[in-house]
């Protein structure tokens, strides 16, 4: 984990063939390895994954990219003399989210290399780990060393990559039937920042504010942003091989959040797409909030169609109109059915013998499973749990936003019109703080936004929380300008006139 440019990427391709050379030699004087080198989307893997891979190991006699399904590359360096071959097979995946570890269920590897791991959801992580190791075959004499590496610029203190790693970092021994001792332990490096506050001391001479760093700038070395003094952290790996200014350019005109998180590798989130809901304000929606044992609960469920991800807010109105959210309820790699059980438990334990008054779903959950001729609705109806179940007046997106945003907006009482527990709802904050988000597009010239918000591990609770509020009264129609494609579309849901009483 480390900062941009400091040639994470690179060190991590490179492993792979220092990888390859430590496996034995088999009866054709070859050693044999496979490896799959991963990133979270297509895009990103051609553009910049295999871009680096084969600016190492430009092709040659020893091979070349395969640009088919999925892309490989084979390294071969033929025996010469005593000196034995490598045979290296490189699988290049985009594994977007948990649907796609099917890509790895017939896989037999020697190891993997995770590009930008901060991206990547755990489970796909922990399906790398059942297969590496595989290959070469214990028939074969087996793979030495089997690891999943990767790289990352510094996630947010919520992720997996945290958890991992700062939260269970304890040694992790096993020993073999035949007395070998190997290390499992999940270690990190962790690179130098590239850049280091500083502070005045005298005379125009500056020192780093963390006292690992003993070098004294000049003025003429530091670099003024964000009501803060940054110099170039002389320890900072791969200097060499960047433009001299390249830090420095950075530091002008960035907020201190990229500072902190791109350049020093600290933890910590920053925007880079829009965020959906740009009207939620931490510091008046997230509070304390008591649970009113004399109001039912309501619920919004999002079923993660497709992602296998379905999430579920739990929350109340209060008599003078204020929504509270009390927690959430997220299922990972599971269907609706298996989603019910979780979701009782959780009322069970956090909500006991209070009543449900109605779950608000998805409308798209009224329609038959194509395999089973099941209603989703059906699954939550049924034995053993009878949720009260309802559908959401509509299923578009921009009514659900705005949902959201006009309680953001209300103050009653001198509160927010939406109130959200701090500990109850770590997903449902983080994706309205804006880990739910329009993505970036990667254009030329004018800054551009994807057309729809994301969908990731953040975006299913928000969705969530919008069913919850249309279903408890805050739909509206979005009055906008749009095409007749998406008139049509918009009509699909409700009519441009109709009100809500609900």
């Amino acid at each position: 984990m480390g900062p941009v440019g400091s040639g994470k990427s690179h060190g991590c391709s490179s492993w792979i063939l220092a990888h390859a050379e430590l496996q034995k030699i088999q009866e054709d004087g070859y050693k044999k390895s496979r490896y799959a080198v991963i990133r979270n989307t297509g895009p990103e893997l051609k553009s910049t994954t295999i871009k680096t891979f084969e600016g190492i190991f430009p092709a040659g006699p020893h091979g070349r990219p395969i640009y088919s399904a999925p892309i490989t590359y084979r390294l071969k360096f033929p025996p010469r003399g005593s000196y034995h071959g490598i045979d290296c097979e490189v699988i290049f995946l985009a594994l977007d989210n948990v649907n796609d570890i099917r890509k790895l269920l017939s896989l037999e590897l020697t190891g993997a290399f995770v590009n930008e791991a901060r991206e990547v959801v755990a489970p796909v992580i922990d399906a790398l780990i059942g297969r590496i190791g595989r290959y070469p075959s214990m028939a074969q004499g087996g793979c030495v060393s089997p690891q999943v590496i990767a790289d990352t610029n510094a996630p947010d203190e919520d992720s997996w990559w945290y958890d991992r790693f700062e939260n269970n970092n304890m040694p992790q021994k096993f020993v073999t039937p035949d007395g070998r001792e190997i290390d499992l332990s999940n270690t990190l490096f962790r690179q130098p920042p590239a850049v280091l506050e500083l502070k005045e001391i005298s005379g125009n001479r500056f020192e780093s504010v963390e006292p690992h760093y003993n070098y004294i700038y000049e003025q003429a070395e530091i670099i003024e942003a964000c009501n803060k003094f940054w110099g170039v952290n002389p320890e900072a790996e791969n200097l060499p091989n960047l433009d001299p200014a390249y830090y420095a350019r950075q530091l002008i005109g960035s907020n201190l959040k990229y500072i902190q998180v791109m350049l020093q590798a600290k933890y910590g989130f920053f925007q880079i797409g829009k965020p959906v809901v740009p009207e939620f304000n931490h510091d008046l929606q997230v509070q304390d909030i008591p649970i009113l044992k004399d109001q039912p609960l309501l619920l919004g469920l999002d079923i993660g169609g497709g992602t296998l991800q379905p999430a579920a807010v739990i929350g109340q109105r209060h008599e003078r109109g204020n929504w509270l959210i009390h927690s959430e309820c997220i299922g990972a790699d599971m269907g609706v059915e298996n989603f019910a059980r979780v979701l009782a438990q959780h009322l069970h334990e956090k909500y006991p013998g209070m009543e449900v008054e109605v779950l608000y779903l998805d409308p798209a959950s009224e329609k038959r499973d194509e395999l089973f001729e099941n209603k989703i609705v059906e699954y939550l109806r049924a034995k053993p749990y009878h949720f009260p179940t309802r559908s959401a007046p509509t299923n578009d997106w921009r009514v659900r936003r705005q949902a959201i945003a006009d309680p953001c907006t209300r103050l009653i009482d001198g509160r927010s019109g939406l109130l959200i527990s701090k500990r109850g709802c770590p997903k449902l904050i983080n994706g309205l703080k804006g880990k739910w988000d329009f993505k970036k597009l990667q254009t030329s010239g004018v800054e551009a936004f994807a057309e729809y918000p994301s969908k990731n591990e953040y975006s299913h609770p928000c969705d969530a929380l919008g069913y919850l509020l249309c279903g408890g009264g805050e739909a509206q129609p979005v009055k906008q300008s749009r095409t007749p494609q998406q008139r049509k579309a918009f009509s699909n849901g409700f009519s441009a006139t109709q009100s809500f009483n609900l």
